[in-house]
């Protein structure tokens, strides 16, 4: 996300059947306030609908892990279908 950018929904639909992955190297370290992303813990599997506005931020609090604390080089894989969005980038 470039900065200043507000935090996106999620971009994928999670009824596909599986067929990749998605390998995620941050180039930088990730903290809170520099874009990192949110992923919605089983979504893949469950069937949640990427696709409606407000998805991750009307779900319970202890299905989200974020990005934030990666350092740069560290490597994030995570099926396709998984609900995620890029944060505040400030």
């Amino acid at each position: 996300a470039w900065p200043g950018a507000a935090p996106e929904e999620p971009q994928l639909a999670t009824t596909w059947d599986p067929f990749a992955v998605v390998v995620y190297i941050p180039l930088v370290d990730l903290h809170g306030d520099n874009g990192a992303t949110e992923f919605l813990i089983g979504s893949h599997r469950d069937g949640t609908d990427a696709n409606i506005v407000g998805a991750l931020t009307a779900c319970s609090q202890d299905r989200l892990v974020s990005s934030a604390g990666l350092d740069a080089g560290d490597v994030v894989i995570f099926d396709c279908r998984t609900c995620h969005r890029g944060l505040l980038n400030t």
